[in-house]
């Protein structure tokens, strides 16, 4: 299970990169690259790097391989993964 903290943090960045969107009232399901996110290739690279500096992680290319980090629930996943392996 994903942890609330770690997809509130996820949340958080994203709001950090876009202002404008209300992540609260959109799924976590969404692919962050389209409607109504619409992350351009920058973007993402951003996030993911923002979010690897503030867990003091490096998130494993396993994690991006078939889309794994273009929606909320699958980053959070990706990160979660890096602490249950360790």
């Amino acid at each position: 299970m994903i942890t609330t903290q770690i997809k509130n943090r996820v949340k958080y960045t994203i709001k950090k990169i876009k202002p404008g969107i209300d992540v609260e009232c959109l799924s976590d399901d969404a692919w962050l690259t389209g409607n109504p996110y619409y992350f351009s290739p920058i973007d993402m690279a951003y996030l993911f790097f923002e979010l690897e500096k503030h867990y003091k992680i490096k998130i494993r290319s396993e994690s991006l391989q078939n889309y794994g980090f273009v929606t909320i629930n699958g980053i959070a996943k990706a990160i979660q993964s890096v602490f249950e392996i360790g």
